[in-house]
């Protein structure tokens, strides 16, 4: 006896195929300048030098009256 509560068959798709149909993104090698080395190293070098300027200029004074 079938169970009627299920429905017929859906066809079956990858969670990745569900996201590029809602989602708005490029594909990787349609984007061109800077690309994901420049991106990335940014990314990873951009706090690192902040970081070392706020350190470097901690010993001194700027704001101290004259």
């Amino acid at each position: 006896m079938p169970n009627p509560t299920t429905s017929m068959a859906t066809p079956v798709t990858t969670i990745g195929a569900r996201l590029r149909g809602a989602l708005p993104v490029e594909r990787l090698e349609d984007t061109g300048f800077p690309g994901r080395w420049v991106g990335g190293t940014a990314m990873v070098f951009g706090p690192l030098l902040m970081l070392t300027g706020a350190l470097l200029r901690a010993r001194f004074h700027f704001f101290q009256g004259a």
